[in-house]
């Protein structure tokens, strides 16, 4: 995808505290989708990875993708139903992730809060080195001790320590995806005592 060549990953400035919600693409066409989300304006957010490819003369070229070609993330930024209503008439073909409020038994809008979308980003980043990427429900099969980090460049984020063998990792998830990286457990913190 030629379109990323010159992308870079930015943190997000400050928090201004307006939710973010998954979107699923119905088509592969996320370099068009990401055009005109960026000259609308839009916030939106797409989790990328660094890939190295062969080519026919055998170089090694590296590329940043997206992790899953069919998910983006979008800001709230239209009050009460001005997201549904432009997520419906994008000529796109996306649908905001739900999921089952649990006081009325309905499906709504899964509401990812800002805090968390700002630790997952942050966790998104390309240049960390070992990171894995899972579904949601593998990540909610993970036992772990909700922790949040106090040393090094996740400093501040939460998320779930958990083990794999012998290493230790932060989980992240939220609607759609989970994000692990690879950490310390020396630099995390319980955020509530294990029980």
């Amino acid at each position: 995808m030629d379109f990323l060549a010159d992308y870079k990953f930015s943190v997000p400035g400050e928090d201004d505290g307006r939710p973010w919600y998954g979107v699923r693409l119905f088509s592969r066409r996320i370099k068009e989708v990401w055009e005109s989300l960026a000259g609308g304006g839009m916030d939106f957010f797409v989790p990328m990875h660094g890939v190295d490819t062969q080519d026919a003369s055998g170089r090694i070229r590296h590329a940043v993708r997206p992790v899953v070609s069919n998910l983006l993330f979008l800001k709230k930024t239209l009050p009460g139903r001005g997201m549904d209503d432009f997520v419906n008439s994008s000529p796109y073909g996306m649908s905001i992730i739900r999921s089952v409020d649990p006081a009325s038994g309905l499906y709504v809008n899964a509401e990812i809060p800002a805090g968390q979308m700002r630790d997952f980003i942050i966790m998104c980043n390309p240049e960390l080195a070992v990171r894995k990427f899972m579904g949601e429900r593998e990540a909610a099969l993970k036992p772990g001790t909700l922790v949040a980090v106090h040393h090094g460049p996740l400093r501040g984020v939460t998320g779930k320590l958990v083990r794999a063998g012998k290493k230790y990792y932060l989980l992240k998830d939220i609607p759609g995806i989970a994000v692990a990286i690879q950490v310390s457990r020396w630099c995390c913190e319980p955020l509530q005592p294990r029980g």
